[in-house]
């Protein structure tokens, strides 16, 4: 049965196996040298692919588990959406190969594109004040309703929305880096937002943004911003970002002690001050019951409780 081989050091930093140990598994050919096994792979098992991630990253730290895990869905997304349907295994396409999921917890962690996935420029400051995390702000990016694309152009799709999100805080309103942590396309591609959020989140807190109109929100809500316009029409909300942001939402929960859905998740304009924000449009909509905040709400809660148990 095909197994990977890890090297985890004791940050619980998942690294590359050894090419002396990967030859002896048999994961690489022992005919192949060590320059096109980093570079390559092990091209001569289709059954499984072993990819290394070598050096660090700019920060000049191991790359996190969560980047490992991001990059190699990409890889899995790219890869299964040219022969998908087809009946044939895919031509021995080396930079899109296959790795297993590497995150999972009691709490699924869903899949968060970072930074380095989608181009982000880096942030006009080296690193943002962090606090203890507290909730959960919804906010509507109030772009036009696309139609989820498949594969590869929703993923293009969406790192194009990222960069050109954090290009108008940047160089249009003037802030130091994109205002919200996550945020969510049109197809439930979920992306890290402001720089280090992800770092901050596995310590359970957050990192400074500039999403709420609000100091105490900034400093220690969450901002997810959700791709669409919704101030005429809730229901243009897809079911992609339904569940998206279910998930990412439920993840969250599990980094705040005592977490109340009903307090601790709050559209935009439940928070800023003066009510001068009509965000997220109707997804929030006190004369509709019930309301997209509301059933998120309760799904979260609903997660918190786990499976019903039956006798």
């Amino acid at each position: 049965m095909p197994c990977q081989i890890y090297d985890q050091g004791e940050d619980d930093k998942i690294g590359e196996i050894s090419f002396y140990a990967a030859q002896q598994a048999g994961t690489i050919p022992e005919h192949m040298s060590e320059r096109d096994a980093a570079r390559r792979g092990n091209i001569d098992a289709l059954e499984l692919v072993t990819l290394c991630f070598p050096g660090s990253n700019p920060s000049r730290r191991a790359v996190s588990n969560e980047e490992i895990a991001a990059r190699a869905k990409n890889c899995l997304i790219a890869f299964t959406s040219r022969f998908s349907g087809q009946g044939q295994p895919p031509q021995r396409d080396l930079s899109r190969p296959f790795i297993p999921n590497l995150v999972a917890s009691a709490v699924q962690k869903p899949m968060i594109f970072p930074r380095s996935a989608w181009g982000a420029l880096e942030s006009k400051i080296s690193e943002f004040p962090r606090e203890s995390a507290q909730g959960i702000v919804i906010h509507n990016t109030e772009d036009a309703n696309r139609q989820p694309q498949e594969g590869d152009e929703e993923l293009k799709a969406a790192f194009r929305l990222s960069r050109q999100i954090q290009h108008s805080h940047m160089f249009q309103r003037g802030w130091s880096d994109i205002g919200q942590h996550f945020t969510v396309s049109r197809g439930g591609i979920i992306m890290e937002g402001r720089a280090g959020t992800l770092d901050a989140a596995r310590q359970k807190m957050v990192v400074q943004g500039a999403h709420a109109g609000s100091s105490l929100h900034n400093r220690r809500w969450w901002g997810i911003e959700i791709e669409g316009d919704f101030r005429k029409n809730p229901d243009a909300i897809t079911p992609q970002q339904v569940a998206a942001v279910q998930r990412l939402c439920t993840w969250l929960s599990t980094l705040i002690e005592g977490f109340n859905a009903a307090e601790n998740i709050k559209g935009h304009r439940e928070v800023k001050p003066g009510n001068s924000t009509d965000c997220p449009g109707k997804l929030l909509d006190q004369n509709q019951q019930r309301d997209f905040c509301t059933d998120l709400r309760v799904a979260v809660s609903d997660a918190q409780k786990g499976p019903t148990r039956v006798a």
